[in-house]
């Protein structure tokens, strides 16, 4: 288990703030990919809204192979911070 953390972009709606994440690695790490979740609540594409959850509809994680990381997961998510203009509830 790790924590992670991501500060928004600038001049995007997440700008200079600082995102807390919980990542774990199950046994079949690297082969499968790792489970991650926001600590807080954030309204971002990929993201279940209730839990925090990434969903594995986020291409970092969706064509995971074992070369990936989890370095490749936040860039991943990241670069949808940068993308992500404004999304409804």
């Amino acid at each position: 288990d790790w924590n992670g953390s991501i500060l928004g972009p600038q001049g995007t709606l997440f700008d200079s703030r600082l995102f807390e994440l919980s990542i774990h690695c199950g046994s079949e790490y690297p082969d499968k990919p790792p489970q991650v979740r926001f600590c807080s609540r954030i309204n971002l594409p990929h993201v279940n809204k209730d839990t925090g959850e990434v969903e594995r509809t986020l291409p970092a994680i969706q064509s995971w192979s074992r070369s990936n990381t989890i370095e490749s997961v936040l860039v991943g998510l990241r670069n949808t911070m940068t993308t992500t203009t404004c999304r409804g509830n």
